[in-house]
């Protein structure tokens, strides 16, 4: 009977994803074609915003999000489903990706119409791909979100930041323009289990990593009850205080990671807690 329960609800949500985005698609084809650029953000945020309530995914805002200048949102990445909870909270902003999500179906047309910069991270082409970052935030007043961890994670840390590409935002007048804010994405609670006593199984509901294929785990997740996830907009940093990409890097890391240290700390107290009820007993 559960299993009969989920399968409907995972056959609702895909079919309901599917009519969105087949409704949305089009309609954005039509903005970029006939509209101004600033007005091109406007679909995709709705399109997040709704998928995101298809498939269950609550969103809670911790910490001020700048929203009156231009801004380069640095945030760990578990999940394509990332790129729903940030569309969903940012406005006029893009997304830094790999250049092969550019290929993937459906996805890849989305990440064109929201006009995402595609990277290739091969060192040969490493200048050409930062041109493209630095042209996009010096000719547009769109701020975007990079993902300097390089690839997911599943959930449970957040992994080393690449400085390299930290090094643009030291070009010209960029020093000057931009703001970086750290952003944190944390998994408060996946299919009914709440941090901190979520397993890596529960979190692998939603977290994509590795070798996952993509259809087989969204089609998991659609079955699955829901998530609720945080996400943390730290303190703005001016480019300015830091001597280089790498300290300015490090710092953001630490930002970053600091959600994922204090659960550490929450269950390394409880735990001594227990053992002392234990001995006690």
């Amino acid at each position: 009977m559960v299993k009969t329960v989920n399968n409907i609800r995972g056959f609702l949500r895909i079919f309901a994803f599917v009519m969105i985005t087949l409704i949305l698609i089009p309609l954005q084809i039509l903005c970029v074609a006939i509209l101004d650029r600033k007005h091109h953000f406007t679909v995709p945020r709705i399109w997040h915003y709704f998928v995101s309530k298809i498939f269950g995914i609550r969103i809670y805002i911790k910490g001020t999000l700048i929203r009156d200048k231009q801004v380069v949102f640095v945030s760990n990445h578990i999940s394509y489903f990332d790129i729903i909870t940030l569309g969903a909270t940012l406005s006029n902003t893009c997304f830094v990706s790999k250049d092969d999500v550019k290929n993937w179906p459906v996805f890849g047309i989305l990440a064109k119409l929201q006009h995402t910069i595609f990277i290739n991270r091969s060192r040969h082409a490493a200048e050409k791909e930062g041109l493209n970052v630095t042209d996009r935030l010096n000719n547009n007043d769109e701020s975007i979100v990079l993902f300097p961890e390089g690839t997911s994670s599943n959930g449970s840390d957040v992994l080393p930041f690449k400085s390299s590409l930290f090094s643009l935002f030291y070009q010209g007048q960029l020093q000057k323009q931009l703001s970086i804010q750290p952003v944190s994405i944390f998994i408060e609670t996946v299919n009914n289990q709440k941090h901190p006593d979520i397993t890596q199984e529960y979190r692998d509901a939603y977290t994509w990593y590795g070798d996952m294929d993509l259809a087989p785990h969204l089609w998991a997740f659609a079955k699955s009850y829901s998530a609720h996830i945080s996400i943390t907009f730290h303190a703005p940093l001016d480019i300015d205080n830091f001597e280089n990409r790498k300290v300015l890097a490090k710092h953001c890391f630490e930002a970053v990671r600091s959600p994922f240290q204090e659960e550490w700390t929450s269950l390394s107290k409880r735990h001594k807690n227990n053992s002392q009820e234990t001995i006690a007993a």
